[in-house]
């Protein structure tokens, strides 16, 4: 199976190949297992129950989640998968933590600048940080031909000129 978040808008920082923000802070509850995401769009099987979710990733905040129940077209309910879950307020980033076996991301000839992949969140649209790899205007860029869930999602980070855009799909076996 193919999952994609669809087209995504880049933001001239860096940011998760599969991710999006809270469009309003999380609602935790009182024993602070279990929280409500609210995002732009849960339509087109974005997210899954089943799916981990890394919120403000890479941060001192971070938290990792499970989507338990697509309640609403823009909310998620779900459990917490590291301890008691910290404060996220809106536009914090979400990113999609799944395994996956290959990977494929486009960028547009429509781009007038390069995108670059890193391995984390200092990647820069300058290709600095841990940048692997780059896609110019039309290019592509991927590891494909496994037959087993590799890697993870979450392992893979862009940057590139903010208003660009990438298209990324990741396929699950």
């Amino acid at each position: 199976m193919w999952r994609t978040f669809g087209v995504q808008t880049l933001t001239g920082s860096a940011q998760p190949i599969l991710g999006d923000v809270l469009t309003a802070a999380a609602e935790i509850t009182q024993d602070g297992t279990v929280a409500i995401l609210t995002v732009g769009s849960t339509a087109n099987k974005k997210y899954q129950q089943g799916d981990r979710l890394v919120l403000d990733p890479l941060q001192s905040n971070q938290d990792i989640v499970l989507v338990t129940e697509i309640i609403s077209s823009t909310q998620l309910l779900c459990t917490s998968q590291n301890s008691k879950l910290h404060t996220h307020a809106s536009n914090a980033i979400v990113q999609l933590a799944i395994s996956c076996a290959n990977t494929i991301m486009q960028a547009p000839s429509t781009n007038t600048e390069p995108v670059w992949v890193g391995t984390d969140n200092t990647v820069t649209n300058a290709g600095a940080g841990n940048a692997i790899g780059v896609m110019n205007a039309g290019g592509t860029f991927g590891d494909t031909g496994h037959d087993l869930n590799l890697f993870n999602t979450a392992d893979l980070w862009m940057a590139g000129t903010a208003s660009q855009t990438v298209i990324v799909a990741v396929e699950i076996i």
